[in-house]
């Protein structure tokens, strides 16, 4: 099974103000970082901060009120998680299993979840590998399935 681990890392680089990333390709579904009146400059190497393995899949971390939310797959659990923006410290996690059989033809995608979870109004949005959407309250429990 492969392991995904995600990494957050900051530089020597002048420190913005937190930027909220609650869906995929960020606020407004275009890919592009609002502008700032800060001139960067990226160091040679940048100084890894916190980093946690998640697990298998394609989903991207969000970004939203401090927090970090990721869903991956582990063993045969779809599992989303919070974690703490500054520290990584794990907030909660929240497990679902989730039997899944690949298609033959798509055994070098993995089972992992391909949707990015989004966040709206307080809630994370999960959409797992065999159409499983559920919600969950960004605080910390589980509303809906």
């Amino acid at each position: 099974m492969n392991r995904r681990t995600f990494l957050t890392a900051i530089s020597a680089a002048p420190i913005l103000p937190a930027q909220d990333w609650p869906q995929w390709r960020g606020p407004n579904r275009d890919g592009a970082a609002p502008s700032s009146s800060a001139t960067l400059t990226w160091p040679e190497k940048l100084k890894p901060v916190w980093k946690v393995t998640v697990g298998e899949g394609h989903s991207s971390p969000v970004v939203a009120g401090g927090r970090v939310y990721q869903f991956a797959r582990r063993a045969n659990d779809e599992v989303a998680a919070a974690f703490d923006l500054a520290t990584g410290k794990k907030l909660w996690e929240h497990a679902e299993p989730a039997p899944y059989e690949m298609n033959p033809a798509a055994n070098g995608h993995g089972k992992g979840p391909k949707a990015t979870p989004v966040i709206a109004g307080g809630k994370l949005y999960t959409f797992g590998i065999a159409g499983a959407l559920s919600c969950l309250d960004a605080a910390l429990s589980l509303i809906h399935i």
